[in-house]
Order: structure tokens, then sequence, then C-alpha cells
């Protein structure tokens, strides 16, 4: 009886040693049973290739002397405090097995009988993707500094995790002052508002946004600022915002600069044009306001038809000079109280040819002297002076022709009266298509019908 009694505690010491030596093969990690003094009197390991030497060399031998110097110092420093204290000591320490360095992270935790245990860690591979995460770290930060204008990341929860130089110094802050902060910290209510629902427009999957906003800096300065964020995904999902500034402040008001230089500039040019109508029209006072008059209609059309302020303002100008060719016509011919002769006429039909040569060398920043050329070419080839036809008469070129004969035959001449609005327009859609763009006609035919359009 007895006999079957020790056979069945020998059978469970042996389970118990197997389970135990299961357990410690299931982990990775090294574990060794020392003395006060640091003898190991024992070990297990999970994995035998992290022996730093083979264990008939360590075994009844102290820890601090079979180690290399410096990790062997760490030892018989952790193993001092842990008698006094009898509480578990973390360290770390580099050995270097088949040539190769490994760092080691270690805890030492009192036992029973003065002894202790050590647990002991390979933590290369932890060391190596920190270290890597580091130097990548520090990379980005080197790019980002290297960027003048100013960048931020911010997090799902809008604050900033990270910031180069010129987002600090364009913030006026330290970058301690600014990471795990939002807008709110440092901008009006309204203004981080603003800012906020911007970020969410990105958040929300959008993906990139780029806005124009009024920024206040820490002095109080007010800045225009051209912010175009981007949504970034890592790989566990979470969100974040990168935003990339750039201050348009100066570039803003050199725009205004010229937007108003170029104001000046195109109040000239009418001006001009229109004191060379006025001129023009002391030659020839029985039509008198015509070059006025189609300017004002031409412009009409050319609203009607969705073109540019900038092409409508260049119509302008030209309508004021289209007849200017005429100051070479005799002041008789222009004035004569009756139809023209052949001959009379031909010299009439010479002005737009005149007019282009006069203004040709002129640097308009519209195509001038090439409308006054065109403005008497027709659409099927009839017209003068090249017979030109269809998409080879240019757009403004079009527009003129329509009104200025829809002034002509609006206006009393020396030789007829008005013959009337309604006459013109009958004229206009007769001969849309052949003579006239039928677009420029039915914008016509509009601003008379259904904008109450009238000369005077």
């Amino acid at each position: 009886m007895e006999d079957m009694e020790k056979n069945k505690l020998a059978e469970s010491l042996l389970r118990l040693q197997a389970e135990i030596k299961a357990i410690f093969q299931g982990f990775e990690d090294v574990f060794f049973k020392v003395d006060a003094a640091g003898v190991i009197l024992d070990y297990r390991a999970g994995n035998e290739d992290l022996l730093y030497i083979p264990p008939t060399e360590f075994l009844g031998k102290k820890m601090q002397e079979v180690l290399p110097p410096d990790a062997g110092q760490i030892f018989d420093e952790a193993l001092q405090q842990i008698n006094k204290t009898q509480k578990k000591v973390p360290i770390q320490y580099w050995l270097s097995i088949a040539g190769e360095k490994h760092h080691f992270d270690a805890r030492l935790m009192p036992f029973v009988d003065h002894q202790v245990i050590i647990m002991v860690r390979d933590t290369t591979a932890e060391i190596s993707i920190e270290q890597s995460l580091k130097e990548s770290q520090e990379y980005l930060s080197k790019v980002m500094n290297a960027v003048a204008d100013p960048i931020f990341v911010k997090d799902r929860n809008h604050k900033w995790v990270l910031l180069n130089d010129a987002y600090c110094e364009f913030m006026g802050y330290k970058r301690e002052d600014l990471i795990g902060k939002s807008d709110f910290d440092f901008f009006p209510k309204e203004q981080a508002e603003v800012f906020w629902a911007r970020d969410e427009v990105v958040f929300n999957d959008v993906r990139e946004d780029s806005n124009e906003e009024q920024f206040t800096d820490a002095t109080g300065i007010l800045h225009i600022i051209l912010t175009k964020k981007t949504l970034y995904i890592d790989k566990q999902g979470e969100k974040f915002i990168v935003g990339i500034i750039r201050d348009i402040t100066q570039q803003k008001v050199i725009e205004e600069s010229l937007l108003e230089s170029y104001r000046k500039l195109q109040r000239t040019l009418e001006g001009t044009a229109n004191a060379l109508a006025t001129a023009l029209e002391k030659r020839d006072p029985y039509t008198a306001g015509h070059e006025k008059r189609v300017a004002k209609l031409a412009c009409a059309i050319a609203e009607e038809m969705g073109l540019s302020k900038d092409t409508v303002a260049g119509i302008k100008v030209t309508a004021f000079l289209h007849d200017i060719g005429k100051i070479v016509v005799p002041a008789e011919i222009l004035s004569k109280p009756s139809r023209l002769n052949e001959f009379e006429y031909s010299i009439v039909k010479t002005h737009p040819e005149v007019g282009y040569e006069i203004l040709k060398e002129l640097e308009f920043p519209w195509p001038v002297a090439q409308v006054i050329l065109q403005h008497h070419e027709r659409l099927n080839g009839t017209g003068y002076p090249k017979g030109l036809n269809g998409e080879s008469i240019i757009k403004e070129a079009r527009i003129m022709a329509v009104a200025d004969v829809t002034e002509a035959m609006c206006s009393h001449r020396p030789y007829r009266p008005s013959l009337g609005i309604q006459k013109a327009l009958d004229e206009l859609k007769q001969h849309a298509g052949t003579l006239y763009d039928p677009a420029v006609v039915d914008a016509c035919i509009t601003v008379f019908t259904k904008r109450d359009f009238k000369f005077d």
C-alpha cells in the first residue's frame, strides 16, 4: 500500500514536471534560479538558442561572472537591490550571441529561501522596431522642417499631433504649447468652429479639401491663407488630417494691385476710345453717337450670350473705334444727303482696312484691330473687305456686325429717315444664318423684346 502511494506521488511529480516543462517551452523566455550571491542553481529555456553560453559553463557559477562585465555589473547591482528590498527589479542589457547583438529585458523576483527567480526575454525585435520608428519619425521631422510652408497633422479629435517648425513659427507658439491642443484653444470660437467644420468635411471621407481662410496670428496680424487638407488612414484604421498652409496675404495684395491697375487701364482705353469716337463724330454730324449706340447694343448682346465681363469690356472699346477708318473718307461723302455712287461707296468700304492699319500695332488686351477689319464681313462670304465666311469671322466681329446694322437701320441718315426697330429686327430674322450669326441675332432680338433695351 505504501509502495502504491509512493508510485502515485512519483507519477504526479513527473506529470507536474512535464507540465512545467511544457509551459516553459511555450515561451521564448529563459528562467534562472539563483541564490542570494547570484550563483545559478537551475534554469529553464523555451528557446535554448538564446542562452549566452552552454549550461555546463554557467550552472553553479555566479551570474555576474559568466556575463560580460557591463551586463554582469547590471546584474550585481540588481541582485544587491532585491536582497535589500525583497521587491521585483527590472533590468536591460545587451549580449552578443553567435556574432549578433541581442537586447534583453530581465526581471529579478524574490523567491523562497533567499533565492531569486530571473526571467529573461529577448526584445531585440521590439527594440529594432522602436529604433526604426524613431528613425522614421526623425526623418519625417527633418523633411517637414525643410519645407517653408506650415505643415500640421491632426487626429480624429481635431488635436495637433505633429507640426513642423514653420507651423509653430506661423502660429507664434512653441511646439509643446500646441501638441495635444485644438483650434478652440487658440482661436475665437466662431473661427475655430469654421476650422472644425472644414476638418469634418475631410474626415468624412472627402479626403481632400482646399480653402482660402482668414487667420489672426498670436500678434493680432490678419493673414489670408490657403489651406490644403488630405485625409490619411493608418494601418489600424485611425484617421488623421495632414494639412499644408500657404500664406497668400502678399499675393492677394499684389493681385488686387494688379487688378486695380488693369481696371485703370481699361478705363483709360475706354476713355481714349470714347474720345476718338467723339472726334470722329465732328466730321460726320449726321451719324453723331453711332459708335456709342453700337457699343451699348453690342455689349448688351454679348452679355445676353453669356460672354465674360472682360470680353464685354473689349467689345465696348472696339465698338467705340469700329469706324475709325472713316477718318480718311472725305467729309462731303460722309455727309452727302443722297445715296452714294459706286465710286463713293468704294471709298467708304476702305474704312475697315484703314482702321485695322491704324490700330494693328497697338497692344490691346482684346482683338480690337481684327474685329474692326471684319465687322462688315458676312456669314455667307458676301461681305468686305476679305469676303470671309462662317467661323473664319471671329465671334466679336459677328456681334459687331449685328449691332452695327441694327443701329444704322434704327437711326436717321442724310438720305433717309429711321426705318424703325421692327424693320431692323425683321431684317435680322430674314438673314439669320446667311448674313448674320443666328445665335447673335437671337440674342439681339431678346434684348429688345424681353430686356426692354433702348439706345437712349
